[in-house]
C-alpha cells in the first residue's frame, strides 16, 4: 500500500489569524496568507522555532536571496509573498514535500532501517520524536506517555515533531547500527541546542519572516558567519543522504536551516476506517554541528558573550528571563570580535537607520531548551518588545546596559535583604 501526505497543501502548521482564531495550514497557505496571520503558535516552543526556520529556508530559495538591501526592501514593501512565485517553487519540488514519498520522504532518509545486534529490524516508537513526551531518555515532564503502550500520531502531528527533532534533538548515548551504514557515531546535539534562538517579530507573520530573512550573498560585509557556496541547498533538494558522522560544518545558511541531525524513516499504517497514522519509525544519528570548535563557527540566530575561554552562546537560564540578556541581542557594540549578536538584529538596525523600515512594530521571540546530557529538562519561550532604534542608537544602547546592571544590583540587594530578614525572624521564633 502507498501512503502520501502533501505538506504543501495538507493542514499541519498551527497559525493564529487576526481574529484570534487558530488555524492549521499547509506550507502554501501559511506563506501566501502570512500577511493575514498574526503568528505561528504551537504548544511546543521548539516546534514554533523550527517551523520558522523551515519557512525561512523556503523563502530564501523562492527569492534566490535576498542578496542585498535593495532586494530585501522590495520584498518588505510588497507587504505579502507572491503566490505565483510560491506556486512555481512548490510545483517544481512537489515530490520532495511528501511526508511518505518512497524515494524522497520529507526530512527523512528513504529506505533507512535500524537493526539490532542480530541484524534484525529494530524500529523505535514515534513518540521519541517529540521532546515533550516521556519516551526514550525524556523524563516525565509534560505528559504520562508509556512506552509499554505505543502512541499513534497523525501525519500532521508527526510532521511537526519531525521538523523540531531535526533542529532541537539532544545528543548523548549510542545510536546503534543501521542496514545502510553499519555502526553509527554516538548521538550529538542538533544545531539549535546550546543557545537561545532569537527571532525578531513584526505586526504579522509576513513581517516576522521578512525581518529574519537575512541577506544571502556571502559577501564579507553581510555579517553572515556562514559561507554561501554554490552547492548550498535545503535538505529536500539533495539527491542522496549524507553518511553519518559525529559532526560536520554547514555548507551554508540553507544547509543549517534544514539540518538533518538524524536519519529517520517513518513507518505509516492505516486504521480499519482508512485513516493514516504513525506509531513506529527507524531512527539513528546523522550529524551535529561543531559550534564549540575553535575555528570561529557561530550560529547566526544566537547571541554570544565573551568569556575567558572565548565566545559563548547566550543560552536558556531557568531562573533568568531572556530580556536580562537583551543587551547581547541588540546593542551596537556587539559583532566586534568579542561579542556577537544575531545577524537579523544587526541587519534590521542598519535598515532602520537608512529609513528602509518606517515605524516598525518590533518584538523579539527567544526560544531555547535546557538539557542534562541526553535529557531535556525544560524549554523557554520569552517575548518582549524592541524599540526600533535601540540597536542603532548608542545613547539608548548604553541606557539599556546601565538599566540591566541596575536591575541585577537591585535583585541581589532584595535577595540579600530577604535572607537577612528571614534569618532574624527565624531566630526570634
Amino acid at each position: 500500500m502507498s501512503w502520501t501526505f502533501d505538506l504543501v497543501h495538507e493542514p499541519w502548521i498551527p497559525c493564529v489569524d487576526k481574529s484570534g482564531r487558530e488555524r492549521h495550514l499547509g506550507l502554501m497557505e501559511a506563506l501566501a496568507a502570512a500577511h493575514e496571520l498574526v503568528e505561528i503558535r504551537d504548544d511546543s516552543p521548539v516546534v514554533t522555532a523550527s517551523l520558522h526556520l523551515l519557512l525561512l529556508a523556503i523563502l530564501h530559495r523562492v527569492h534566490d536571496g535576498p542578496k542585498n538591501r535593495k532586494e530585501w526592501q522590495a520584498i518588505w514593501k510588497e507587504g505579502r509573498f507572491e503566490r505565483g512565485w510560491l506556486d512555481t517553487y512548490f510545483r517544481t519540488w512537489a515530490d520532495r514535500f511528501d511526508l511518505f514519498h518512497p524515494t524522497f520522504p520529507f526530512y527523512q532518509t528513504a529506505g533507512f532501517e535500524k537493526v539490532d545486534s542480530k541484524g534484525k529490524s529494530a524500529p523505535s516508537q514515534v513518540a521519541r520524536l517529540a521532546l515533550e513526551l516521556a519516551s526514550g531518555n525524556n523524563p516525565t515532564l509534560f505528559d504520562h506517555t508509556r512506552e509499554a503502550e505505543p502512541l499513534s500520531a497523525s501525519p500532521a502531528e508527526v510532521a511537526r515533531w519531525l521538523v523540531a527533532n531535526q533542529s532541537f534533538s539532544v545528543g548523548g548515548g549510542k545510536s546503534g547500527s543501521s542496514r545502510q551504514y553499519g555502526e553509527h557515531p554516538n548521538f550529538t546535539h542538533a544545531p539549535m541546542v546550546g543557545g537561545l534562538a532569537c527571532f525578531l517579530t513584526g505586526g504579522n507573520l509576513f513581517e516576522t519572516l521578512v525581518l529574519n530573512l537575512v541577506y544571502y550573498n556571502g559577501s564579507p560585509g553581510s555579517g553572515m558567519p556562514l559561507p554561501v557556496p554554490e552547492g548550498d541547498m535545503p535538505a529536500w533538494e539533495r539527491v542522496a543522504a549524507r553518511k553519518p558522522v559525529p559532526t560536520r560544518k554547514p555548507d551554508g545558511l540553507l544547509d543549517l536551516l534544514t539540518w538533518q541531525t538524524r536519519h529517520i524513516r517513518l513507518v505509516p499504517e492505516t486504521t480499519p476506517s482508512g485513516s493514516t497514522f504513525v506509531a513506529w519509525m527507524h531512527y539513528g544519528h546523522a550529524g551535529g554541528v561543531p559550534w564549540a570548535s575553535t575555528d570561529g563557527l557561530q550560529n547566526p540566530y544566537w547571541a554570544y558573550r565573551a568569556h575567558d575561554d572565548g565566545l559563548r552562546a547566550v543560552g536558556v537560564n531557568v531562573g533568568r528571563a531572556a530580556w536580562r540578556d537583551s543587551d547581547a541581542m541588540f546593542v551596537s557594540a556587539t559583532n566586534s570580535g568579542t561579542e556577537f549578536r544575531p545577524v537579523a538584529m544587526k541587519q534590521v538596525a542598519s535598515l532602520v537607520v537608512r529609513g528602509d523600515i518606517d515605524n516598525p512594530n518590533l518584538g523579539c521571540m527567544a526560544i531555547g531548551l535546557v538539557n542534562d546530557k541526553a535529557k531535556v529538562e525544560t524549554w523557554r519561550l520569552d517575548r518582549f518588545g524592541v524599540p526600533a532604534n535601540l540597536a542603532a542608537d548608542d545613547v539608548l544602547s548604553q541606557a539599556l546596559r546601565n538599566g540591566l546592571t541596575l536591575a541585577e544590583q537591585a535583585g541581589k540587594a532584595l535577595s540579600s535583604s530577604f535572607f537577612i530578614v528571614s534569618k532574624q525572624l527565624s531566630g526570634a521564633a
